[in-house]
């Protein structure tokens, strides 16, 4: 879980500061928990993080290969240094205050409580859809 949760930071942004990227593992960790998915699910669920559509089509063992693949390659982008945000973390930002809905609506009835981490905007859709 932890190396598909780094893999995850890295293909969201590499250049992050740790504060955003604590963000991020904030929303990944609400989406789990109000859908009572594991972590690692919540990324790799379709139509959540655009960085696992491949890998989702794969069979487990060419997912076990592209996994490995995928980590080799970032390790010159920051993988060990998410690695280590992902074993660290402990839920520390507070992002928040259903039905199937498009990014836009979702800001739009959102976007008083709209916050810019770094190159993020986080906001808390208490409708979101599992």
């Amino acid at each position: 879980e932890d190396y598909i949760l780094a893999s995850t930071l890295v293909g969201e942004n590499q250049r992050a500061g740790e504060k955003e990227l604590n963000a991020i593992l904030s929303t990944i960790k609400n989406r789990a928990n109000k859908c009572g998915y594991s972590m690692k699910d919540s990324v790799l669920k379709g139509k959540q993080y655009s960085t696992w559509n491949y890998f989702n089509k794969l069979n487990e063992e060419q997912q076990l290969q592209e996994l490995y693949n995928r980590i080799t390659n970032q390790k010159t982008k920051g993988f060990g240094k998410m690695l280590k945000i992902v074993e660290n973390f402990n839920d520390s930002v507070d992002l928040g205050t259903g039905n199937t809905r498009t990014i836009a609506k979702s800001y739009n009835n959102n976007k008083k409580s709209a916050k810019r981490i770094g190159d993020h905007l986080f906001w808390w859709d208490k409708r979101h859809s599992c």
